[in-house]
């Protein structure tokens, strides 16, 4: 029945699964419908001994894309990136030029040199959660600065 849903959604929603599945069946019926209108899945693995990571590991061993950081994510939409200049190679210290929304520039000015936390970044700010939630996952994708552990940021 889910995979029934999932067939109908599927050609204008990406498909994000965050329920164990109970079978290998349940997997490749999933990727099958991914696949058959021409979705990418992308799945991060699970231990090994939680019912509950199932699903997501249930997906690679069945062909999904394994997902370990953004990189993996970022590879598949290279054309989402600005191109580097024909002709010559960009020095590593220069980072390309990317477009950045006021709360993007807002975050990284309050950055700095440091790592710093996401209530932190809050109470800088002046913005809300939801924003400087969704601004950090746009700069990490941006690669303007790196995940770290504890909530905390570095610009890169």
């Amino acid at each position: 029945m889910v995979n029934n849903l999932y067939r109908h959604m599927i050609k204008k929603t990406p498909l994000n699964i965050g329920y164990p599945v109970q079978g290998i069946e349940e997997c490749k019926l999933t990727l099958d419908f991914a696949t058959e209108f021409g979705r990418l899945i992308f799945a991060v693995p699970g231990r090994i001994d939680n019912p509950s990571a199932g699903g997501c590991n249930g997906l690679i061993k069945n062909g999904a894309k394994l997902v370990e950081d953004v990189d993996d994510i970022l590879e598949e939409f290279e054309y989402l990136l600005p191109p580097k200049p024909e002709g010559r190679e960009d020095p590593e210290h220069v980072k390309p030029q990317v477009q950045l929304n006021e709360s993007e520039k807002t975050i990284l000015d309050a950055l700095g040199r440091s790592d710093v936390g996401q209530d932190e970044l809050i109470r800088e700010t002046g913005l809300s959660a939801s924003v400087v939630a969704t601004a950090l996952l746009t700069l990490e994708m941006k690669r303007q600065i790196k995940s770290l552990p504890g909530r905390k940021v570095r610009k890169m």
